[in-house]
């Protein structure tokens, strides 16, 4: 039986109570224990909770309150701010024995005619996102009023239908989250056999060892009136995407008006080293597309000596934790977390033979293009379950599952 055969019911007909919560004067942020005081940023958007960051209000506090106590089968609800409407249910798994909420979320209770878990996902579908979507647009942060279970339609079926459906939802939804899982498991499994794979090279003391300064040419510095030019594609450290460590961004700027620290030309094959922030491992090598262009002097810029070093094996050195932790040792004496190019330069690493340097590079290539592409994958396969969740709502509630 579909949805047009199951009435249409107000939600506040179905609600036991609503209420927001509260925290001390003077905040919660002196306290370091106690009872837990959950707000908007514990809820996740795909309705799971975060217990990240938690704030505590003080025992007598919790057990004087009258109202914003947490229970089992409670929703809770963000009802201000950039994110209301977001929503979380309270299940067996819910860590806490007391919990309360503060005055940023609302905790409402269903009836009996109204199954905790199927009022929830009903308030995740499209039946309440009109309702949420005109709650943000109020005033400078957006608001919820209490009453605004009485804005929102909800199809009722028999109870026994209502477990029904909860019960089908939740089955399709685990068997997604486990291939997430899987997925991200073989990320997991892929990225460390490169770590390890890295480790294992770095650790070999066969190598012959140089400083990193002298298997490279000195940098090659643009001087904009020396060298007039119509524009340049100018490359910063916000246009590396330090996950897969390729530059995917460049402006083009008129040279005449380009910023003071472009100054430092790139040649196809350097390996480009930001050296602000270190630790974030924005490291690039420049293709042949970015030939001549100039990239920002917050780049230590490391064009490989031929026949000493490929530019392959310097990227798989600089971007290891292991050169990443002589550098960090630098950072940590600076009041701004940067590094200066001689620092970067006086770090000695392994230089094998070019033979040597090719098949490891090449090996540990493959393993980090199996990583990307799992990488790839999982985003497409979140993007899908971003989609598969309102989806599978819709279908719910229309009585097709």
């Amino acid at each position: 039986m579909g949805m047009n055969k199951w009435p249409m019911e107000t939600l506040s007909m179905h609600i036991a109570s609503i209420e927001s919560g509260s925290r001390p004067k003077g905040g919660v942020s002196k306290y370091s224990d106690g009872v837990p005081s959950l707000s908007a940023e514990h809820i996740r958007p795909d309705g799971l909770f975060i217990f990240e960051k938690i704030k505590y209000v003080p025992q007598d506090f919790y057990h004087n309150a009258s109202r914003g106590i947490i229970r089992k089968d409670d929703i809770l609800i963000v009802k201000d701010g950039a994110t209301t409407g977001k929503s979380a249910i309270v299940e067996d798994n819910f860590p806490f024995s007391e919990a309360m909420i503060n005055e940023h979320t609302f905790v409402l209770r269903t009836k009996s005619s109204l199954h905790p878990k199927y009022c929830f996902y009903c308030l995740r579908g499209e039946f309440a996102s009109d309702c949420f979507d005109a709650a943000k647009r109020k005033g400078v942060i957006g608001s919820l009023s209490k009453s605004f279970t009485a804005e929102i339609d909800i199809p009722i079926p028999a109870m026994e239908e209502q477990r029904r459906i909860v019960s089908r939802i939740e089955a399709l939804t685990r068997r997604a989250d486990q291939a997430r899982r899987l997925r991200q498991e073989a990320i997991g499994e892929a990225e460390t056999m490169l770590a390890a794979g890295i480790s294992e090279v770095l650790a070999n003391h066969d190598y012959e060892k140089a400083r990193l300064g002298d298997c490279i040419f000195p940098k090659d510095t643009w001087n904009a009136r020396r060298q007039p030019r119509g524009s340049i594609r100018y490359i910063e450290i916000s246009g590396i995407d330090n996950k897969c460590g390729l530059i995917i961004s460049t402006k083009k700027v008129d040279a005449k008006t380009a910023p003071s620290r472009a100054k430092r030309i790139v040649h196809t094959g350097d390996v480009i080293f930001a050296t602000t922030r270190p630790n974030l491992k924005n490291i690039a090598i420049v293709p042949n597309e970015l030939d001549g262009e100039i990239c920002s002097t917050g780049f230590c810029v490391l064009r490989p000596r031929t026949g000493l070093v490929l530019s392959g094996w310097l990227f798989l050195v600089t971007r290891s934790d292991w050169f990443i932790s002589q550098i960090v040792r630098h950072d940590e004496k600076n009041a701004y977390p940067s590094v200066s190019d001689n620092e970067v330069l006086a770090i000695e690493i392994p230089i094998p033979a070019m033979e040597r340097q090719e098949t490891i590079v090449k090996h540990l290539n493959a393993i980090r293009a199996k990583t990307d592409d799992l990488s790839h994958l999982q985003f497409e396969t979140d993007a899908e379950l971003a989609a598969f969740t309102p989806a599978l709502l819709a279908k719910a509630f229309r009585g097709e599952l």
